[in-house]
């Protein structure tokens, strides 16, 4: 399952929501830029359980450092 995503235009990141685990949405973070230091495991991502963990990520990671 994967629905409908959110794209960050700033950075090339998308969240997507891709299941469900124990009852608790999990949630994946892609990051979609191409370099030649990526490795096999293009694009690469950051997996999720829970909306909260995905609202601390983003507050931490887009929000605080700016």
């Amino acid at each position: 399952m994967l629905n409908d995503g959110r794209r960050s235009y700033s950075n090339d990141d998308v969240l997507y929501l891709v299941g469900s685990k124990d009852g608790i949405d999990v949630y994946r973070i892609y990051h979609l830029t191409y370099s030649s230091t990526n490795t096999n495991r293009f694009p690469r991502y950051q997996e999720f359980v829970g909306i909260e963990n995905v609202r601390e990520y983003i507050e931490k990671q887009y929000i605080e450092t700016r």
